[in-house]
C-alpha cells in the first residue's frame, strides 16, 4: 500500500470513515506523533481525497493552528513527497496559523475564524488546534505557585468557550475539527482510570468531543504506540489499536 492507502486504513479503523461535522480530540504526550498526524498527515490526506473526488473548491481551506512551534517545515515537505505531492500543489488550500499566546488563540478561535466563514472568505473543511492546552500549561508553569489557582480559574473558562465555538463550527458548517491535548506529566505514558482529570484543561474538551483517543507507549508491541479510543459517538468504545511512526506519519501495526 502507499501513503494514501495506509492513512485511509488508519482513519477508517481508529476514527470513522467520515469525520465531517465531528470534533476529534487526541490526548498524547510529546513525541508520539500527534502533530505529525493532525498537522501534516491528515491535512495532506484529506487534501488529496478532496482533490481526487473533484470536491475541492478554490475557497476550500484546511486550517492548521500550531501553538508550540512543533510543526517543522522539513517534516511537512517530507510527508508531501510521501503522498506524491509538492508544497506548490497544496499551498492554496492548506493554510497555517502560528498562534503567539493564549490571547491570540482565544481571539482567533472565538472571533476571527467565525468571521472568515461568515464573510465567505474561506470554506473551512478541516481545522486543527495543536496542542489546544499548550498556552494554559505554559502560563501555569510560569506563574508563582500562590497565584496558579487564580490563573486557572481565570483562563480555563476561556478555553471552554473556545471548545464550544469549535464544536459549533463543526456542526454548523460540517467542518472536521481536531484538537490535540497534552496530559499531565504524571500521566504521560499511561492512561489513568479517571482519564478526564488527567489532562490540563476543562472537562468540556471531552464532553464536546465526538471522538476522544489517548496515545501512549505500547507495552505489547515494541516501538509502537497504543491508540485507545475512549469515546466514540458513532461506534462502541473503548477500543484500541497499535500504530507506529513512519516516513509519511502514522500507520497501523499488523495485529499478531
Amino acid at each position: 500500500m502507499n501513503a494514501y492507502e495506509y492513512t485511509q486504513e488508519l482513519v477508517k479503523t481508529i476514527f470513522n470513515d467520515n469525520l465531517e461535522g465531528l470534533v476529534t480530540t487526541i490526548i498524547a504526550p510529546s513525541g508520539l506523533g500527534k502533530t505529525t498526524l493532525t498537522c501534516m498527515q491528515l491535512p495532506i490526506y484529506f487534501y488529496k481525497q478532496l482533490k481526487n473526488t473533484g470536491t475541492l473548491g478554490e475557497k476550500d481551506v484546511l486550517l492548521i493552528m500550531n501553538t508550540d512551534k512543533s510543526l517543522l517545515n522539513q517534516r511537512f515537505l517530507e510527508i508531501c513527497r510521501a503522498f506524491e505531492l509538492n508544497y506548490s500543489d497544496v499551498r492554496a488550500n492548506i493554510k497555517f496559523i502560528n498562534l503567539k499566546d493564549f490571547d491570540d488563540q482565544h481571539s482567533t478561535i472565538v472571533y476571527k475564524i467565525p468571521e472568515m466563514i461568515r464573510k465567505n472568505q474561506y470554506n473551512i473543511r478541516y481545522l486543527v488546534v495543536d496542542p489546544f492546552n499548550h498556552f494554559l500549561r505554559r502560563i501555569f508553569a510560569e506563574t508563582k505557585p500562590e497565584y496558579r489557582l487564580n490563573v486557572v480559574g481565570r483562563l480555563t473558562p476561556k478555553l471552554e468557550h473556545q471548545m464550544n465555538i469549535l464544536s459549533d463550527l463543526a456542526r454548523d458548517y460540517n467542518v472536521m475539527v481536531f484538537c490535540t491535548i497534552l496530559p499531565k506529566k504524571q500521566y504521560a505514558n499511561t492512561i489513568p482510570q479517571a482519564w478526564q482529570n488527567a489532562y490540563f484543561g476543562p472537562l468540556e474538551v471531552a464532553h464536546l468531543s465526538d471522538i476522544v483517543t489517548w496515545f501512549n507507549i505500547s507495552k505489547q508491541h515494541e516501538n509502537s504506540i497504543e491508540a485507545r479510543v475512549l469515546k466514540h459517538r458513532l461506534k462502541p468504545t473503548p477500543s484500541s489499536k497499535h500504530v507506529q511512526l513512519c516516513e509519511f506519519g502514522l500507520k497501523l501495526v499488523a495485529e499478531r
